[in-house]
Parts: structure tokens; sequence; C-alpha cells
């Protein structure tokens, strides 16, 4: 595995972390690596792997611990390369810093493909609370306001192909604070494109979306005001709303909340994982 750190900003403030397969001399077609039955003996690797990039929560002021590295590890077990994009916070979190950090990491993505054993049509953004903001963000809104040639990105260079939005918000919200919870700017100041759900339009990747019904800090209404706007707008997406857990589940396992009782942690929620990355295989035709 190659386990780097890209700095995405001069100072080093905003990076990416990168979790990469090594890649095998052994080259089995696409078919063949993710169909047991025809794979060759001694070709067990897919050359060109899919990527996701994650944006771990912390309602813009901190990033969650749990919702990065063992997010980036699961899929990589699943056989993704991953990233985990640490994103800005505090008053650099201000429309539209968090946008161009991810068009940023997008776009090293991407244009690493080759060197990195990635298909640069198979780039997923993934984030969770705050994280599945600035995710749902550079999905909505990765061609608004002239962003790529601002950033000397070439045109659709920064667009995802996919999203994986955790209990998210993408309505306003209250202000400085969200229940006992500090927020930083984005949230505090709530620009027009906080709403990022009004943005929609064919440029948008398909989105899989899943909550809990009972979050006391991001309710699940903002789950379901996304997916009605995609409806709305006829664009491809999945939708789960979990009965039961609250905010912060990360895997909803033992790996990120051990001592979490069963209903802060509930074990159908616990599935999203397996979920979300079948679902990314098929969009991305690596499944049946």
């Amino acid at each position: 595995m190659k386990h780097e750190r890209f700095d995405l900003t001069p100072d080093g403030r905003v990076y990416l972390t990168s979790y990469i397969h090594d890649i095998s001399a052994q080259k089995p077609s696409e078919v063949e690596a993710w169909r047991w039955e025809l794979r060759p003996r001694d070709a067990w690797q897919i050359e060109k792997r899919p990527a996701v990039i994650i944006f771990p929560g912390g309602g813009y002021t901190m990033l969650s611990d749990r919702e990065a590295e063992p997010i980036a590890l699961a899929f990589l077990r699943e056989g993704f390369n991953t990233f985990v994009c640490y994103y800005s916070l505090g008053d650099d979190s201000a429309f539209p810093g968090p946008l161009e950090d991810a068009a940023k990491a997008v776009w090293l993505v991407r244009s690493h493909a080759e060197e990195w054993g990635i298909d640069p049509d198979a780039i997923a953004v993934m984030g969770f609370s705050a994280g599945a903001h600035v995710a749902g963000l550079i999905s909505a809104e990765w061609n608004y306001g002239g962003l790529e040639e601002r950033l000397g990105i070439p045109a659709g260079g920064a667009k995802p192909n996919a999203a994986a939005i955790g209990y998210g918000p993408c309505c306003l919200m209250g202000g400085g604070k969200v229940g006992t919870v500090e927020t930083g700017a984005m949230i505090s100041q709530q620009p027009p494109e906080f709403e990022y759900h009004k943005y929609l339009g064919e440029h948008v990747p398909p989105m899989f979306i899943w909550h809990t019904w009972h979050d006391p800090l991001c309710p699940s209404f903002h789950a379901l005001a996304l997916a009605n706007a995609l409806s709305e707008k006829n664009l491809p997406y999945e939708l789960h709303i979990f009965g039961r857990g609250t905010h912060g589940m990360a895997l909803c396992d033992d790996l990120t909340d051990y001592e979490a009782p069963v209903e802060v942690r509930p074990k159908n929620a616990s599935l999203w994982p397996q979920m979300a990355s079948q679902w990314m295989k098929e969009l991305f035709h690596l499944a049946p």
C-alpha cells in the first residue's frame, strides 16, 4: 500500500492522504478481475481501480478521526484506492474554501490516475456530516462560478463520477451552533451556495444517500430534501433512511465506535458500507 501525504495549499493547511493498492505485475482483464469464475489462477488484481475521496465531518471546526482513516481502510479492503481530504476549517471554511479544496483533491487524483492505477472516470467522493456537505458541494457546484478555470483545472477535471452522502446537511441550518456544537464559517455564514441541492442538473453524478431517522444534529429531512430535488430533476440516486441511530456513526461498528450501545449503533445501519460499495461497483460496471 502507498500511504502518502499531498499538500493542496502552499502552507500545508489543506492536504490529501492516500491509501493506494500496490500495482501487481499480474494483469488480468477488468472482467476477469471482478468475476471469480473467469479469473485466471494467478490473476487477482484489477489494473485500473475506482477511487474514493473521503471528507470527514466535524462541523467545519475539526475533522473526525473516526470518519477518516477507518473509512479509507474499509473501502480499501473492498478494492478501491482511497484518499482522505483534510479540508479548510474555522474561518477558512467560508465559501468557496472547502469547494476549492475538494476540486483540487478530485483533480489531484484524476491527474495521477495512470501513475496510481486508477480509472479516471471512476472517482467517487464520500462525506460525513460537514464532510458530506463538502462532497455535495463539489458534486453539484464543480462547474459553478468559473471554479476550474480559477484553479487552473482542465474542463471537467474536478467533476466526481459518484457521491456518497452520509448524514450531511443540504438545507439551511442554525447559525454559529448546531445544538451545542460550534460550527465553522461555512455553516455560520450559510451563503446561497450552501444549499447545493438547488444547483442540481445533468452535470451532477449519481448519489448514494444514507441517514438515520432520529439524527439529533442533522435531521433526516436533509437527506429527503436532497433525494426529492434529485427526483425532480430525474437524476439517479439511492436513498437509505435507517430507523435507529444517532449522528456521526461513521462505519457504525467496533472499529469506529466500540463503546456505543445498540441504540446508538444499530446493526442494520452498519450495512451501509457494503451497500455503498456494491452501489459504486455496479455504477462503475465492476459487479454483475
